[in-house]
């Protein structure tokens, strides 16, 4: 089974479909102006959980920081890539020219590529959260909740803190017939996280609001 996702597959959750179907769930990462894989689990399972994959041949995909500059493995920043992507965006050259520099794809994605060639997306350079002077992603304190047995979906954002510029606000719905309390969420955190990933608050939603294709619109949770 083929999953395409800005966020990985769960790895608790692979291990259980893996379980009940005798299936793999393969990760792959693309984006809309590359109309091709640049990164791709191997098909026959022996790819890293938790990872979209390895670059395939003929493709260029790097990890730079603010300056464009490539950095070292295990290192994030901002995924480029190179070798398959659109001629522009329709009838606006700026905002091609603002994404496409020296033929690299600028995706506005987070991650890092570890020792082996494996990409690990972290997520979006827009959402992450700088907490004195740390930089917080997003994905890191979902992964945590998810593993939180009475939490059915979970997001969190960046808000704003008189103290440390920003910090993580955590909105969760819970599985049908449980309850929690915000102290018992940030105490599970607590537990698990450093300090300053740690949501500052946490808003309990019957169901967090939805794109047309099933992803958590984050923007509306800000407005």
């Amino acid at each position: 089974m083929m999953i395409t996702n800005l966020k990985q597959m769960l790895e608790e959750t692979a291990k259980r479909f893996n379980k009940y179907y005798g299936l793999d769930i393969t990760n792959l990462w693309s984006t809309s102006e590359t109309p091709a894989a640049f990164a791709i689990q191997p098909i026959d399972g022996t790819g890293k959980l938790g990872s979209v994959g390895l670059t395939p041949p003929g493709l260029g995909l790097k990890i730079v920081d603010e300056t464009g500059r490539e950095l070292p493995p295990n290192q994030a920043g901002e995924i480029i890539v190179s070798g398959c992507l659109m001629d522009g965006y329709y009838k606006n050259p700026e905002a091609t020219a603002e994404v496409i520099k020296d033929g690299w794809y600028y995706s506005g994605d987070i991650g890092k590529i570890d020792d082996d060639g494996y990409v690990f997306i972290l997520g979006r350079k827009k959402d992450m959260i700088i907490v004195s002077g740390h930089n917080v992603y997003p994905v890191d304190v979902e992964d945590v909740l998810y593993t939180h047995p009475k939490v059915s979906e979970v997001a969190v954002i960046g808000v704003p803190d008189k103290a440390r510029g920003e910090a993580p606000k955590a909105f969760i719905s819970l599985k049908k017939g449980e309850t929690a309390t915000e102290a018992e969420i940030k105490k599970f955190c607590r537990e698990r996280l450093v300090d300053y990933k740690v949501p500052r608050e946490v808003i309990f939603m019957d169901a967090l609001p939805k794109t047309a294709s099933g992803k958590i619109r984050k923007q509306s949770l800000r407005d």
